[in-house]
């Protein structure tokens, strides 16, 4: 007989875990406040690494450029301080974010002032990580429901009073003492940086290269002067010259030359904007001849085209110099400069007057008081002449002259310059000033009443004197007349003074 078992205890199964809700949305927003506050901060330090990085660089690089004058290797400094600034600042830009990243938590310190929940979004940001763990030792609702709470504080913090752009500003300040410091400089090295800009603009490989010259494509010039008619001078031949032309303005220039080689086109090109180009002609494919006009200071030079118009050789430039025709030269020997002169009196003028090349004409130039200027031609001029010289008698009847009139007065050339046009040569302005009793009147009672003055003084000074007694000075000598000459010579001293 089979005896039964009793049925043992079954142990009893654990409760189906509930499976946890569904992630809130309340997490979003917190999320999106960090990142609004990272993105803030990271511009900040940006806009504030550049602000620095800009204005430390505009002083240096003025003080690289007075350096650049004077010493050659400051000139790497100014080509190399830009670079480095721009290098360092986007290196920065670029990899600040991975040397000093910004954790949630350090966000959510910075932050949790400004929330008005002050430690509440530390432990928000702080359950938000520990969420899913299986070991977390706290309620899951009761950290979702504070991360809720705390996102909806979050989502209206002012990212501006949070994080204000306090060294942003003080790096502008910084700058703004940086731009008077870089104001000092330019005051104080102004030409030191001229010049150092100067030098840094000039390519260094170009000024130390040897500079390539054009070598010369001609040989044996001679030249042939025809000078402008108003000179006078013959035509003049030199043979035998490197081609440097020196002559007045409007001279023609006649050259020929030999060329270094067998040429069937050649030309003259003279400097100038636009330049000249005169055909030279030919002649047994090596001698050449031209010519030109001068007309302003500059150069020539020769230039060889081959038959299809290409330009084979060219040579250097040759100097041309254009003589200065200076104008007249004239001057007033007598009268002098300021004299006094009766109404219908006849005043000897003597003059001289030379030029260069030649005088066209003399006058005498004047003007009472505010009236017109008035010309009187002195001399006839003979053609060509260089040289006058004479006495003139102006006669001052004519002018009806009144008394305390005055007669301003000088004299004229010009010369006989057809290029550029007559040149004028003028002496100094002198004065004649008609007599006037009423004016000698008025000075004569001006030194009367001074005279009187000054006696009235002395003898008051006698008067005052404690004693009374007549001075020494004056005591009766051998030669002294007395007291009566001492006080004459006394007045006299003071009026003449």
């Amino acid at each position: 007989m089979l005896e039964s078992t009793p049925p043992s205890p079954q142990t009893p199964l654990p409760p189906p875990r509930t499976p946890p809700p569904p992630p809130s949305h309340g997490a979003a927003p917190l999320g999106e406040t960090l990142g609004r506050a990272r993105a803030r901060l990271r511009s900040l330090r940006i806009r504030t690494a550049g602000i620095a990085a800009l204005a430390g660089l505009l002083p240096l690089e003025l003080a690289a450029l007075a350096l650049s004058a004077h010493h050659p290797l400051a000139r790497w400094a100014v080509a190399l301080l830009p670079a480095a600034a721009l290098v360092g600042f986007g290196a920065f830009a670029l990899l600040w974010p991975r040397w000093a990243p910004l954790s949630d938590a350090a966000l959510a310190r910075r932050l949790s002032g400004e929330v008005g929940l002050r430690s509440a979004l530390v432990s928000a940001v702080q359950l938000q990580a520990q969420l899913g763990e299986r070991a977390s030792g706290f309620s899951e609702e009761l950290a979702r429901a504070h991360i809720r709470e705390a996102s909806r504080a979050a989502a209206g913090v002012d990212l501006r009073r949070a994080l204000p752009a306090t060294p942003v500003k003080r790096a502008a300040l910084g700058a703004a003492a940086c731009g008077m410091l870089s104001l000092a400089l330019v005051a104080f090295a102004g030409g030191s940086i001229a010049r150092g800009l100067r030098a840094v603009r000039s390519s260094p490989e170009r000024a130390a290269a040897p500079v390539k010259q054009a070598e010369p494509i001609t040989f044996d010039i001679a030249l042939t002067y025809v000078y402008p008619a108003y000179t006078g001078l013959p035509t003049r031949t030199v043979p035998g010259t490197t081609g440097a032309v020196s002559a007045p303005a409007g001279t023609t220039v006649r050259l020929t030359t030999r060329a270094d080689r067998d040429v069937s086109r050649a030309e003259l090109v003279v400097s100038g904007k636009p330049e000249q180009v005169h055909a030279l002609a030919v002649a047994d494919h090596r001698a050449l001849s031209g010519g030109f006009i001068v007309d302003k200071p500059g150069a020539y030079r020769f230039r060889f085209r081959g038959a299809k118009g290409e330009v084979l050789a060219e040579g250097p430039p040759i100097p041309i110099a254009v003589e200065v025709d200076a104008p007249p030269r004239v001057q007033i020997f007598s009268p002098a400069r300021d004299v006094e002169v009766n109404p219908r009196d006849a005043v000897a003028v003597r003059y001289d007057a030379q030029d260069d090349y030649g005088l066209r004409a003399l006058a005498l130039v004047f003007q009472v008081g505010s009236a017109p200027e008035q010309r009187l031609p002195l001399e006839h001029l003979s053609s060509g002449a260089r040289h006058a010289s004479g006495t003139y008698t102006w006669n001052l009847s004519a002018l009806a002259l009144s008394a305390g009139d005055r007669v301003r007065y000088h004299l004229e050339a010009q010369d006989t310059d057809t290029v550029n046009g007559p040149k004028l040569g003028k002496t100094r302005t002198q004065v004649l000033r008609v007599y006037s009793e009423a004016e000698h009147h008025r000075l004569a009672l001006a030194r009367v009443q001074k005279l009187w003055e000054a006696m009235i003084g002395q003898l008051a000074a006698n008067l005052e004197a404690p004693d009374r007694t007549p001075p020494a000075t004056y005591q009766a000598a051998a030669g002294h007349p007395g007291p009566a000459a001492f006080l004459k010579d006394a007045v006299a001293s003071k009026v003449d003074a």
